[in-house]
């Protein structure tokens, strides 16, 4: 079992700033400017993983990590003149929180087998003059997720980011 705790006050301000500092670099770079990344209304509907002191702020700060982190993931792999544009319609981090282990745990994500990641999308790769070459819905599911070898260490979002990182190797062309 992982468990990967949230800290408040000071921490959550932290961890904010330095994901959306990250995220405006990434943003602006025209390395990226072929990748546009949104996010669905009402994304995080079916998360029902969410502790008591999940708010909307920390719910943003894993939309601006997981956006810049396609944006950098798509944007290596993307040939010149090929865009893609992706729309996250759901997310479910992996972990839960666990409130019968008492008022002292109730601000702790534990990561077990059994709340895997998912992520839905919807995609469509277009070529320079805009004729789309690929477009779909994708549900991102990885039941054996803390299985794999943890490609980014002590980093919060690591399963939704391999997550993603499968995705991108499977659907999009290399560069050439």
């Amino acid at each position: 079992m992982h468990i990967a705790a949230r800290k408040h006050g000071i921490g959550l301000v932290v961890l904010v700033t330095t994901l959306l500092a990250g995220c405006a670099s990434t943003v602006d770079d025209p390395r990226h400017a072929n990748v546009e990344v949104q996010f669905a209304e009402d994304v995080w509907r079916n998360d029902s993983r969410n502790g008591a002191f999940d708010h909307e702020s920390s719910r943003r700060a894993v939309e601006v990590a997981l956006r810049k982190h396609l944006m950098e993931r798509a944007g290596q792999m993307l040939p010149e003149g090929k865009t893609l544009a992706v729309t996250f319609t759901q997310i479910e981090r992996a972990g839960a929180y666990e409130p019968w282990h008492g008022p002292a745990a109730q601000d702790v994500r534990i990561v077990r087998d059994i709340y895997p990641p998912r992520i839905d999308l919807t995609f469509s790769l277009s070529n320079a003059d805009g004729r789309t070459l690929k477009a779909g819905n994708s549900q991102l599911r990885d039941s054996a997720f803390l299985l794999h070898a943890n490609r980014y260490p002590n980093d919060p979002l690591r399963f939704e980011k391999a997550l993603l990182d499968d995705w991108v190797r499977r659907e999009l062309p290399s560069k050439k």
